[in-house]
């Protein structure tokens, strides 16, 4: 019976050992690697990922029910965004996958898109105006989108927001005082 017990015991100790070890062995996944398969998939979890804006909307129009669609033709452009943005503009960036990357994000990325909100202010707008059979005016929309961001960045920069702060404090060891 003692032996059982100490069997027992070595197998209790020795099992998080073993899993340590495993889970240190497994290599990380390479993130570019990563990132270049995600932006030539056409499905990413099961989401159908858009090739460009019109493939967006196009998807939009399947997915939305039609009572939602009238009621966001009606709203005005200036609110379409802003009443949508953490709605409806989260799942676009969830879905579609815009802070990882997807083929939808790098269609916005050449169209110098790189910040996710602007991206989801970009193609809420635009659909909004497709919705209403307006011009997109895609090139003055994007000029504002980028003019903003880079517009913050500047300001940011300026101000020199700290983000961290640390004190480091030094333990002198009494023997390296001594004169030498």
């Amino acid at each position: 019976m003692l032996k059982v017990k100490h069997l027992f015991l070595i197998f209790l100790f020795a099992l998080p050992v073993a899993m340590f070890a495993q889970s240190t062995s497994k290599k990380k996944a390479d993130p570019e690697k990563a990132y270049q398969k995600r932006i030539a998939q056409e499905f990413l979890y099961g989401v159908y990922i858009p090739k460009d804006l019109s493939d967006a909307f196009v998807q939009f129009n399947k997915l939305i029910e039609k009572p939602t669609i009238e009621k966001f033709k009606t709203l005005p452009e200036d609110q379409a965004d802003r009443k949508l943005h953490f709605g409806f503009g989260k799942w676009i960036s969830h879905n579609y996958s815009l802070f990882d990357g997807s083929r939808f994000s790098v269609y916005l990325n050449q169209l110098g898109l790189y910040d996710p909100d602007d991206m989801i202010t970009f193609v809420i707008i635009t659909y909004h105006r497709n919705l209403n059979k307006e011009k997109l005016n895609v090139k003055p929309l994007l000029e504002e989108l980028i003019t903003k961001r880079e517009k913050i960045k500047t300001e940011r920069k300026l101000k020199g927001e700290l983000i961290s702060e640390e004190k480091r404090i030094l333990e002198v060891h009494p023997d390296s005082l001594q004169k030498q």
